[in-house]
C-alpha cells in the first residue's frame, strides 16, 4: 500500500516519518495488511528513507537512533511506544527487547542505514551503472551549474577560431556566427553592450544566465527531441526564413487591403466620416507603417463586429459596401495581428535556440574532457538507464534489495526524479510492501529548482489510485502542534479567503488545522506602512519588546522574500545596535547567510581594491602609458571607495595627488620578494588596514584569507587567477555561522522552510502574485496531439523544419494570445508558488507573527486587505458550517482590523492594523545577555626579509670596504624615493647590519649620491619600479661540445638591482656598485639584463646603466 500523507505546516510529519520507519524496522507485514513484531535480520538494509537536505538526513538518523534507544529502555519515555504496541500487537517489554536488537544491528551495520537525500541515492545508482552511461567510475560531480555553462559559452566562442576542416563543423561555425550576430544586434537595439567576445563582460554573464534558465526541467524532459532537431542546424535557418515569408505575406496583404480601403473611402469622400481611432491606423497601415508590438486597439476590434458604429452621425447613411469594406479590413487585422506579432517575436528569438544547443553541446564536451557530470544532469542520465532495466536487475547491480520507500518533502521532488523512483516504488507495491510519501502542496516553493507539486496534487494519487491511501486531507488528521491558538486561527482564516480569491481552493482544501496549544498565548499583528523604513522601525520596536519580555535572540527570526531585503534588515538591526547603547541590543548577534557576505565588509573591499590595483598594474605595466594610467585611475577609485568615501569624493581623489597614497600601498604589496597571494594579502592587511579595522572585522579578514588559501591549494595560484575567481564566485560567499549561536536569524523565506521560531517578523511583505519571469519552452504542437499549431501550417512551413519547442521568456509569451493556454499554465503555477511562499512564512511562528506591508503597493497586500474585510463573523460561521469545522478554528478578521493614528518621525499617520491575541510572554524569563568573548585583533607579521641576511660570511669577518659596500647596497634595496633614505637606514640598523653610530654617515653618503640630477628619474616620477627582483628565464639547454639543443629545459635566475619604467615609456636597468670599478665585466652583466627585458617586453625601449654612487660615475651599457 502507498500511503500519501499530506502534512500541513506544524502537523508532525517528522513524527509520522520516524514512527513509520521504526514500525517497518520492528514489524513484519501479514497477508491481511496488519503488522506483527518480528526479529528481522538487518531489516534496515531494505528500507530507504529519502529526505530533502543533508541536514534533514542527519536529523532523521539521530531521531531514529534516539527513539530506538528510548524504546529499548523499558523505562524510556518515547512518544511512539503506545502507538507501536497497538499497531504491532505486542507488550511494552517485547517491544523493548526487539528495539534493543534492532538498535544493535543498526549501529553495527551503520553504513547500510539507508537515509539519504535523493541526489545521494541517485549518485549511488549512477556510479553502479557508470559503464552503461558511458562514464568512468571515478567521475567528478560538478555542483556549480553556472560555472559549467560559463565554460561551455567560452568553449563555444573559442570554437569559432577552430581549424577543423570537416564540412559539418564548418557549417556549424557559419550558423553559429549568424546566430551570434543576431544576438549582438538584438542587444544593440536594446541599448545594451553587445560585444559578446569580451570575456567576463556583463553581456557574457547575461548569456550564461539565460542559458542556465533555459536548461530547465522542461528542457531535460524533452532533451532528446530538442537535441534531435538541433542535430541539423540548417533547420533553424529554414524555419527562420519561413517565418519571414509568413510575416511578409500577411504584412503585404494588410498594407494592400488597407491602401485599397482608404482609397475607396477617400474616393467616395467618406474617409473623414470614419472615427479617427479607426481611420488613423487604417491610413498608417496603408503607408506600410505596421507595428505589431503595440496592442490592437479595442476600437478596431469592435469595428470588425459593428463597423457602422464607427461612422460619425452625419455618415450613418454610408452605402453598405463602404461600411462593409471597413468591417472587412478590421476583421482581417483582428485575424492576423496576433499571428504577425507571434512571427515577429519568434524571428527575434529563434536564434536563441541555436545558441542554447551549441552551448549545451560544448558544455557536455567540456564535462567529458574533465571526466565530470553536472549534479542536475544525474536524473536525466539515470532515467535512460532505469527505464531500460527491470527493478530486480537494478537491485542486483546495487547489491541491495529495497522493499520499502519513505519519501519526505515530496512536493519538492522533480518530475525526472519521480520518473527514476517510480519503477522502484511500483515494484515494491507489486510485491506487497508498504511505502510512504509525505508532502504538502501548500509548501511547494522550489519550482525554480524544478520541483513539481502537481505530482502530489494529482499525478501520483491517480497513477496509484488502486493502491493508494490518503491521510491528512481531513481536519481530524490535521492538528497543528507548533503554533499558539491565535496564529493557527489566523492562518486557517486568511488562507481560506486567499485561496478562494485566487482560485486555489483545491490545493488549499486541507489548510484548516485543529488547534493543539489552546493554553498558550499567541499574538498576530499586521500593519500597513507608507514605506520600508517605517516598517523596519516598527520591527525594531517589537524586537526590543520581545527581548525585554524574556525571549532570547535565537527565538526571533526575520523573513524576507529576497536577499536584498535581508541586507536591508541587517543594516537596520546594526544601526539599532549602535543606537541602543546598553539596551537589549547591546550584545546583538545576527545569523544570516544572505547578508553576511564576505565581499561586502569594508575591510575586504579595501583589501580587494589593493589586490585589483596590483593585478591591473602587473598585467598592464608592459603596455602603453595611457592604459596603465587608466588602470591606476580605476583602481584608485576602488581603493578610496573601499575606505568609505562617496563615489563622487573617491573619483575626485583618484584624479588628484591624493591618489599617490593608494599607489604607494599597492606597489609595496606588488614588490614583495614572495609573490604568493596569501603573502600579498598579509602585507595589505599589515600596511593598509588600521588596528581598529583588524579588531572589528577579524571574522571577515580571517574568512577571506581562508578563501585565498583554499583557492591557492587548487590549481592556478597566481593573483590574476584569484581575482578572476573572486569576481565570478568568491565575492558572493557568506560567513559560515555555527549552529547554536544565540542570535537573531535573518533569512529568505525559502531558507526558513521546515524551521520554527517563537517570534517571526515579515517586515517587507510585497510583490505580485501573477507575473512569471522564468524561461518557457513553448510547444509548437496542439495540446495532447501531434498536430502542429495552425500558426505553422501555412504554405511557407515544412513540418520537419518546425522545432518541437521554442524557448521564450514568460513575459514575451504573455503577449501572444496564440500561446495563451501555455502562458495561463505558467501564471497559475506562479500564483501557487507566491501564495505558498506567504503560507510558509506565516506558519514558521509558534508565539508571535508580526507582518508589515506597504498599503496598496502590491497585489499581495491588496489580497490580504480583501481577506481581512471578507472574513466577517457571518462569513466565518458560514464557512465553518459548510466545512463542518470544529468551534475555534476560525477567527473573524474584520473584527480585528482597526484604523489607528501613529506618529513617525514627528508626523501623524493613519494606518490599518490587525491585531489578534496579546503580547504576553508565557515562558521562563531569562537574562538575554550571555557570556561575551572578545575576538582578538587580526595580526599579521610583515617581515619578508627574514631570510635575506642569512649569509655564510659573518659581517665581523669581512674586510671593512667590502662590509661597507654590502651595507650600502642593502640600504639602497629599501629606497624607492629619495625621501626613503632615513627610513631605509633605520631599517638596516634594526636588522643589525648597520651600527647605530654609522647611520648618519651612510645617510649622508646616499643623499649626496641621489642628489645627482642624472639619477633623479630613477627615484622620482617613474611609472613602475622593481627593486632587486629575481627574473626567472626558461632556456633549452645546449650541448657544451656541439652547441646543439638537448631538448631539456633549465631555469636561470637573474637579479638586477633596479628596473625602472620611466615616464617616457622606456625601461631602464640600473646596477649600482660600491667597490672598485671593473667596467667590462659589469657592463656585460647589465647588457644581459637588457636582453632579457627586451625579450619580455617586445617593442619597448630598454636602456642600461652601471652606476658608481661613491664616485658619481655612470656608464651607459
Amino acid at each position: 500500500m502507498l500511503k500519501i500523507h499530506k502534512a500541513s505546516a506544524g502537523s508532525g510529519k517528522t513524527f509520522t516519518l520516524t514512527k513509520s520507519y521504526i514500525k517497518l524496522l520492528l514489524g513484519e507485514k501479514r497477508q491481511d495488511g496488519s503488522y506483527r513484531l518480528s526479529d528481522g535480520i538487518n531489516r534496515h538494509r531494505s528500507i530507504l528513507a529519502i529526505t530533502f537536505t543533508n541536514k534533514a538526513t542527519e536529523e532523521m538518523k539521530a531521531r531514529i537512533v534516539g527513539q530506538l534507544a528510548l524504546l529499548a529502555d523499558p523505562n524510556g519515555k518515547s512518544p511512539y511506544r503506545s502507538d507501536l504496541c497497538a499497531e504491532l500487537k505486542c507488550t511494552p517489554s517485547d517491544l523493548s527487547e526487539h528495539a534493543c536488537k534492532a538498535l544493535n544491528a543498526l549501529l553495527i551495520d551503520f553504513g547500510n542505514f539507508n537515509i539519504s537525500t535523493i541526489d545521494a541515492f541517485f549518485q549511488m545508482v549512477l556510479r553502479t551503472f557508470a559503464r552503461e552511461a558511458n562514464l568512468s567510475g571515478n567521475y567528478e560531480v560538478e555542483l556549480d551549474e553556472t560555472q559549467a555553462v560559463y565554460m561551455g559559452v567560452n568553449a563555444m566562442l573559442s570554437s569559432l577560431n577552430s581549424s577543423d576542416g570537416s564540412k559539418i563543423e564548418a557549417s556549424r561555425r557559419r550558423q553559429l556566427m549568424v546566430w551570434l550576430r543576431q544576438y549582438m544586434l538584438q542587444k544593440l537595439d536594446e541599448g545594451n553592450s553587445f560585444n559578446i567576445f569580451v570575456r567576463n563582460s556583463k553581456i557574457t554573464g547575461d548569456l550564461v544566465e539565460y542559458i542556465k534558465k533555459s536548461l530547465n526541467e522542461t528542457y531535460k524532459l524533452n532533451r532528446a527531441t530538442i537535441v534531435g532537431y538541433l542535430e541539423e542546424p540548417e533547420r533553424i535557418m529554414r524555419f527562420s526564413a519561413a517565418i519571414n515569408r509568413a510575416y511578409e505575406r500577411r504584412r503585404k496583404r494588410l498594407a494592400d487591403e488597407a491602401d485599397a480601403t482608404v482609397r475607396l473611402l477617400s474616393d467616395n469622400d467618406v474617409l473623414k466620416g470614419v472615427h479617427k481611432n479607426v481611420s488613423t491606423p487604417f491610413s498608417n497601415w496603408a503607408k506600410g507603417e505596421i507595428d505589431v508590438r503595440k496592442d490592437l486597439t479595442a476600437t478596431v476590434k469592435k469595428a470588425a463586429v459593428d463597423p457602422l458604429a464607427y461612422f460619425t452621425k452625419d455618415y450613418k447613411n454610408t452605402p453598405s459596401d463602404l461600411v462593409g469594406a471597413v468591417g472587412q479590413l478590421a476583421s482581417y487585422v483582428v485575424e492576423v495581428w496576433d499571428e504577425m506579432r507571434a512571427f515577429q517575436v519568434l524571428r527575434s528569438n529563434i536564434f536563441h535556440m541555436g545558441i542554447i544547443g551549441e552551448v549545451e553541446r560544448h558544455t557536455a564536451e567540456v564535462q567529458r574532457e574533465n571526466n565530470a557530470i553536472l549534479l542536475g544532469d544525474t536524473g536525466t542520465i539515470l532515467n535512460t538507464i532505469i527505464n531500460q532495466e527491470e527493478a530486480p536487475f537494478i537491485y542486483e547491480r546495487l547489491g541491495i534489495r529495497l522493499r520499502n520507500f519513505l519519501i519526505d518533502e515530496f512536493q519538492d521532488t522533480s518530475r525526472i526524479q519521480w520518473l527514476n523512483l517510480s519503477p522502484l516504488v511500483r515494484e515494491s507495491l507489486a510485491t506487497g510492501n508498504d511505502n510512504l510519501i509525505i508532502g504538502d502542496e501548500k509548501q511547494a516553493i522550489y519550482r525554480f529548482r524544478n520541483s513539481d507539486p502537481s505530482l502530489i496534487i494529482k499525478d501520483v494519487p491517480e497513477e496509484f489510485a488502486q493502491q493508494c491511501e490518503m491521510h491528512g486531507h481531513v481536519i481530524s488528521e490535521n492538528t497543528n502542534w507548533r503554533s499558539a491558538r491565535e496564529i493557527v486561527q489566523f492562518n486557517n482564516t486568511v488562507f481560506i479567503s486567499l485561496a478562494r480569491q485566487l482560485g486555489l481552493g483545491a490545493i488549499y482544501a486541507n489548510v484548516v488545522q485543529n488547534v493543539q496549544h489552546t493554553d498558550v498565548a499567541g499574538y498576530v499583528e499586521f500593519a500597513s506602512y507608507s514605506d520600508a523604513d517605517e516598517s523596519l522601525d516598527r520591527m525594531i520596536e517589537h524586537i526590543l519588546r520581545q527581548l525585554e519580555d524574556g525571549y532570547r535572540q535565537r527565538d526571533i527570526a526575520v523573513l524576507c522574500a529576497r536577499r536584498s531585503e535581508c541586507a536591508e534588515v541587517v543594516a537596520r538591526l546594526l544601526r539599532a545596535k549602535a543606537e541602543n547603547g546598553d539596551g537589549p541590543l547591546a550584545d546583538l548577534q545576527i545569523i544570516t547567510d544572505e547578508a553576511l557576505v564576505v565581499g561586502n565588509a569594508p575591510s575586504i573591499r579595501q583589501i580587494v581594491g589593493v589586490l585589483r590595483y596590483v593585478d591591473a598594474h602587473v598585467v598592464l605595466s608592459h603596455k602603453k602609458g595611457t592604459d596603465t594610467t587608466a588602470a591606476e585611475i580605476i583602481n584608485r577609485f576602488e581603493f578610496f571607495r573601499a575606505m568609505g568615501h562617496s563615489g563622487a569624493e573617491a573619483m575626485r581623489m583618484a584624479f588628484s595627488d591624493e591618489g599617490a597614497e593608494a599607489d604607494r600601498a599597492a606597489l609595496e604589496a606588488a614588490e614583495m620578494e614572495c609573490t604568493n597571494v596569501p603573502s600579498i594579502v598579509e602585507r595589505v592587511v599589515a600596511r593598509c588596514l588600521s588596528p581598529e579595522t583588524c579588531r572589528d572585522e577579524n571574522l571577515y579578514i580571517t574568512a577571506f584569507q581562508d578563501m585565498v588559501i583554499d583557492f591557492c591549494s587548487h590549481g592556478d595560484a597566481d593573483l590574476h587567477s584569484f581575482m578572476k575567481w573572486w569576481d565570478e564566485k568568491g565575492c558572493a560567499r557568506s560567513l559560515a555561522v555555527p549552529e547554536g549561536v544565540d542570535g537573531i536569524r535573518v533569512m529568505t523565506i525559502h531558507k526558513s522552510k521546515g524551521l520554527e521560531f517563537a517570534c517571526v517578523h515579515v517586515p517587507l511583505l510585497s510583490g505580485s502574485l501573477s507575473s512569471p519571469d522564468n524561461m518557457m519552452w513553448v510547444s509548437t504542437h496542439c495540446p495532447d496531439s501531434e498536430k502542429l499549431l495552425p500558426l505553422f501550417c501555412g504554405p511557407e512551413f515544412d513540418k520537419d523544419d518546425v522545432p518541437p519547442m521554442i524557448p521564450l521568456k514568460a513575459n514575451t509569451v504573455g503577449k501572444i494570445s496564440l500561446f495563451s493556454s501555455q502562458y495561463d499554465e505558467a501564471v497559475y503555477d506562479e500564483v501557487i508558488d507566491r501564495l505558498n511562499q506567504v503560507y510558509v512564512a506565516f506558519t514558521r511562528a509558534s508565539r508571535e507573527l508580526i507582518v508589515g506591508y506597504q498599503e496598496g503597493a502590491s497585489e499581495i497586500s491588496d489580497r490580504l486587505e480583501a481577506a481581512f474585510a471578507e472574513m466577517t463573523p457571518e462569513m466565518c460561521a458560514s464557512v465553518a458550517e459548510q466545512r463542518s469545522l470544529p468551534d475555534g478554528t476560525l477567527v473573524p478578521l474584520s473584527d480585528k482590523t482597526v484604523r489607528v493614528v501613529e506618529e513617525h518621525d514627528g508626523v501623524e499617520e493613519e494606518r490599518e492594523v490587525l491585531k489578534i491575541g496579546s503580547q504576553v510572554f508565557s515562558g521562563d524569563r531569562n537574562d538575554n545577555r550571555g557570556e561575551m568573548l572578545e575576538m582578538p585583533s587580526y595580526y599579521s607579521l610583515d617581515n619578508e626579509e627574514i631570510w635575506s641576511m642569512n649569509r655564510i660570511e659573518d659581517m665581523a669577518d669581512m674586510e671593512r670596504p667590502r662590509q661597507r659596500g654590502i651595507v650600502l647596497h642593502s640600504v639602497m634595496g629599501y629606497v624607492r624615493h629619495a625621501s626613503d633614505i632615513d627610513r631605509a637606514v633605520l631599517r638596516a640598523n634594526m636588522r643589525g647590519i648597520l651600527p647605530h653610530g654609522e647611520m648618519d654617515e651612510i645617510a649622508a653618503i646616499l643623499r649626496e649620491a641621489l642628489a645627482d640630477s642624472r639619477v633623479r628619474r630613477w627615484f622620482e616620477g617613474y611609472r613602475k619600479l622593481l627593486r632587486e627582483r629575481t627574473l626567472a628565464i626558461r632556456y633549452e639547454e645546449r650541448d657544451r661540445i656541439t652547441g646543439e639543443k638537448t631538448g631539456e629545459e633549465v631555469i636561470r635566475h637573474y637579479r638586477p638591482d633596479r628596473v625602472v619604467w620611466t615616464a617616457d615609456g622606456a625601461i631602464e636597468v640600473v646596477d649600482y656598485k660600491f667597490g672598485d670599478e671593473e667596467s667590462s665585466r659589469y657592463v656585460r652583466q647589465v647588457r644581459g639584463y637588457m636582453n632579457l627585458l627586451r625579450r619580455a617586453y617586445k617593442g619597448t625601449t630598454v636602456r642600461g646603466y652601471l652606476w658608481y654612487p661613491l664616485s658619481g660615475n655612470i656608464i651607459t651599457c
